[in-house]
């Protein structure tokens, strides 16, 4: 299971609002590459055969069974300040890197 924010699920229905879709949900997804090894994907779309499915204040989140696997017990989270603003990712399965000093947001 993952975990999300309460400012990230408020972030994410306001987008989903935005893109007039009610019956998506957010797929939430990692493949790998990026600097710490993982990259994640969030996407509004529907539930596909075999995803696992959470709720969240009555928001849909899908994850695909190989995501399923890397993203457990990680925590999204929704940053908004004068230094950055966006989505932020904590996963107790990527071992902890020396900051490389170059992409933002990926430890």
């Amino acid at each position: 299971m993952i975990q999300i924010t309460p400012s990230a699920v408020t972030e994410i229905k306001k987008l989903l609002a935005e893109q007039n879709q009610p019956n998506m949900g957010l797929r939430v997804a990692v493949f790998s590459g990026g600097c710490s090894g993982m990259s994640y994907r969030l996407v509004f779309d529907e539930k596909q055969e075999h995803d696992q499915i959470q709720d969240f204040d009555g928001l849909k989140v899908f994850i695909d069974e190989q995501s399923n696997t890397l993203l457990e017990g990680t925590s999204i989270d929704f940053v908004d300040s004068a230094e950055e603003r966006g989505f932020k990712f904590s996963n107790p399965n990527i071992p902890k890197e020396p900051d490389c000093g170059g992409c933002r947001g990926c430890h």
